[in-house]
């Protein structure tokens, strides 16, 4: 069935003067098999622009393509895993994307790493660093509220509450501790007040 040599064929009985209903057969399968020829250099061509692209869609359409022209599996090869890659892609993406608005820690930290390892944009990889470096701050800046409410310690908690300011905590985060801070000043000017209390009636 190869076309060469069945276009000889046709041309040998031409010349033998065979009649076209003997022809028939052989043109009509000749043109069949230019015409899957055809088909699969234009599958081949829409492959090779898919990959090139990068494009998911672009890729499953060509290897549908590729598949229905019956190309064989060693020229699907590049564009599966082109398109394996540009679904992992999509998906670190997507968990990215997740991972910022949660502003999680943990999150952030493993969707930068899937990020890095399928070779996102360098600015969607800046952004979510950046939200995950004033993540880490704020943990931090809470951290030392907590410890500073628990030390009642006037000038540690004025620092933590700079800190807490400075990372960008809520007025909701911060309250506790200025709550803690008016206490701690009450109870240091009580204090002060005895002191002195007492050192006036000593003579």
């Amino acid at each position: 069935r190869d076309k060469d040599t069945l276009r000889a064929a046709i041309e040998a009985g031409r010349a033998c003067a065979l009649l076209p209903e003997d022809l028939e057969p052989a043109e009509r399968l000749l043109e069949d098999l230019l015409a899957e020829e055809e088909r699969k250099a234009r599958a081949r061509g829409d492959l090779s622009q898919a990959v090139a692209s990068k494009d998911a869609g672009a890729l499953r359409s060509a290897l549908t393509e590729g598949e229905v022209a019956g190309l064989e599996l060693r020229e699907l090869e590049e564009a599966r895993a082109a398109l394996g890659h540009e679904e992992r892609r999509t998906a670190a993406r997507e968990a990215l994307n997740s991972a910022v608005n949660s502003k999680d820690v943990g999150r952030l930290k493993s969707a930068l790493a899937e990020g890095e390892q399928v070779q996102l944009d360098q600015n969607e990889l800046d952004e979510a660093k950046q939200v995950l470096a004033d993540e880490e701050q704020k943990a931090i800046a809470r951290e030392a509220l907590q410890h500073a409410i628990r030390s009642a310690n006037v000038d540690v908690l004025h620092a933590a509450l700079e800190r807490g300011q400075n990372a960008g905590l809520s007025d909701a985060e911060l309250e506790p501790a200025r709550q803690a801070l008016l206490k701690a000043e009450q109870k240091a000017k009580a204090h002060d007040g005895l002191e002195q209390a007492l050192t006036s009636r000593n003579p």
